[in-house]
C-alpha cells in the first residue's frame, strides 16, 4: 500500500450496531468472564471500519489481561433473603490462583455473602484473590469470608471495600487453615454517615501464620468503624 493511499472515509453511522456486533463476536473468547458495555451511543460521523478495529482492540485487551472470576450486583431497592454463597478452591499440587470476585450492592438493597476459600490438605497451593465491595447509598451488605485452606496452603486476600451515604457493612472474618493466611483489608467509608463493623476470629496452631492488616479511611461526614479481630 503507497503512502497516503489509505484514507479515512468519513460517514454517519449508528454507534450501537457496530457495537453490538463487535461485542457480539467477542463474548465467544470470554470463557467465565463477564463482559458489560453499555450500547446506548447516539450517531457517529466517522469511518466505520477504524472504529470497528479500535473497539475490537479494546475488547481483545479487556479479554486477555481482566482475570476470571464472579460478579454479583444487587439490584436498587431489592432486599436478597438468605445469604449467597461462594466456594473458591485451588486443587491442583504447585498451583497459583488470582480469583476475582466483585460485589456491587445497589442504592436501598440488602444482601449476605458468604465466600469460602479452601485447599485439600497436604496440597503446596497458593491462592491470591481480589475481592471489591461497593455499597451505595443506604444499602446493607453483611460479608464474611471463611477461610479453609490446606496445612500447606497460602492465602494472600486483597478486599477493597467502599461505601457510599448511609451505608452500612457487616464484615465477618473466620480464619482456621492454611500455613501462612494474610488478609489486606483497605475500607473507603466515603459516604456521609456510613459505617462498618468488622468481627474477625481466627485459630491456628504450630507454625500457623494468621496475618491480619486493615485500613479504615473516614472519608465521609459522621462515619463510624468498629473492629474486633482476635485469634
Amino acid at each position: 500500500i503507497e503512502a497516503g493511499a489509505l484514507r479515512p472515509e468519513r460517514e454517519a453511522f449508528e454507534l450501537d450496531d457496530l457495537l453490538a456486533r463487535t461485542v457480539g463476536s467477542a463474548r465467544g473468547r470470554l470463557g467465565t468472564r463477564r463482559l458489560e458495555v453499555d450500547l446506548a451511543a447516539p450517531p457517529v460521523v466517522a469511518d466505520p471500519v477504524y472504529v470497528d478495529e479500535a473497539v475490537a482492540n479494546v475488547l481483545d485487551n479487556a479479554v486477555a489481561y481482566t482475570p476470571d472470576g464472579a460478579l454479583i450486583r444487587i439490584p436498587k431497592g431489592v432486599e436478597v433473603d438468605g445469604p449467597i454463597v461462594i466456594d473458591v478452591q485451588q486443587v491442583s499440587q504447585a498451583s497459583l490462583g488470582f480469583p476475582a470476585i466483585s460485589v456491587e450492592v445497589e442504592e436501598g438493597a440488602a444482601a449476605s455473602l458468604v465466600v469460602v476459600f479452601r485447599s485439600p490438605e497436604g496440597k503446596r497451593v497458593a491462592l491470591a484473590p481480589n475481592v471489591s465491595l461497593v455499597v451505595a447509598d443506604r444499602a446493607r451488605l453483611k460479608f464474611t469470608t471463611v477461610q479453609l485452606m490446606g496445612d500447606e496452603g497460602l492465602l494472600v486476600n486483597h478486599q477493597r471495600v467502599r461505601l457510599g451515604n448511609d451505608a452500612t457493612l457487616q464484615l465477618g472474618e473466620v480464619g482456621l487453615g492454611g500455613r501462612y493466611a494474610r488478609l489486606d483489608l483497605g475500607i473507603e467509608l466515603s459516604g456521609n454517615g456510613s459505617s462498618v463493623d468488622l468481627a474477625g476470629l481466627s485459630f491456628g496452631e504450630r507454625r500457623q501464620v494468621m496475618d491480619y492488616r486493615v485500613l479504615v479511611d473516614h472519608i465521609g461526614h459522621d462515619t463510624s468503624s468498629n473492629v474486633f479481630i482476635k485469634g
